[in-house]
């Protein structure tokens, strides 16, 4: 539909589909010649995926992308990290933290060719890290703890007696005998959390007094098995 006088013309067809230009011809004489050829205009495939985790805390991280291209028969994957394939839905594997930018670029059968790109982040680890000053003493033991954890900036401490408390090196007293775990959960800047668990353990006290009193109740038994029955305990002896 569009007309253009000269030697040589260009056009730019938008959109896909066949097309017959045709070439007239004159000489100055008014002699005229005709030529009809055909332009064939190809579809751009589309290039598309989506991947359902674009980022991670954890390495190595697998990412495997959801192909959505439309017209594409091949496909070329760059994932960035210096590896790629031409798989329909390849699996991509990332083993150091950074930014990653995975590529895919669809082609047809013709040559025609679309490209896209997403970001893959993989974030720098927490890495929980603790020392008690000790692990094992007698009951109302207190324990300072020294945090040593790497990447974090928030530290929930869990001392195993229902008592918890946020702070970077607490100090802790157990009242009663028993094994505590004890865990730190740290968490940096990217939400990448870590947790360490360390066992405490509270001996019981021995109770002099009680033991002694156990034993004179035994032997008071001892007695009135025997018939003795005006024993008494007085000023921590036995009086009969």
């Amino acid at each position: 539909g569009t007309l253009g006088i000269a030697p040589s013309s260009n056009h730019l067809y938008p959109n896909p589909g066949t097309y017959t230009p045709q070439v007239v011809a004159q000489n100055a004489f008014g002699c005229t010649d005709t030529a009809d050829f055909t332009v064939v205009v190809h579809a751009v495939p589309i290039a598309d995926f989506d991947v359902a985790d674009k980022t991670s805390c954890d390495v190595p991280f697998s990412v495997t992308p959801v192909n959505l291209s439309q017209g594409a028969m091949v496909y070329d994957w760059d994932f960035g990290n210096g590896t790629g394939s031409n798989q329909f839905e390849p699996t991509a594997v990332y083993t150091q933290t950074g930014t990653y930018n995975l590529v895919l670029m669809a082609y047809n059968q013709f040559g025609c060719g679309d490209t896209t790109v997403q970001s893959i982040i993989v974030h720098p680890i927490a890495n929980a890290q603790f020392i008690p000053d000790t692990t094992v003493g007698c009951e109302d033991l207190t324990v300072s703890f020294t945090n040593n954890s790497n990447n974090a900036t928030s530290f929930l401490w869990n001392f195993g007696d229902g008592s918890s408390i946020q702070a970077q090196n607490p100090t802790h007293t157990y009242i009663d005998p028993g094994f505590y775990t004890v865990s730190l959960i740290v968490t940096n800047v990217q939400g990448c959390t870590d947790t360490l668990v360390q066992r405490i353990y509270g001996i019981p006290r021995i109770n002099l007094y009680r033991r002694s009193f156990l034993a004179i109740e035994q032997y008071r038994s001892k007695l009135r098995y025997r018939g003795v029955s005006h024993g008494q305990w007085r000023s921590g002896r036995y009086l009969y």
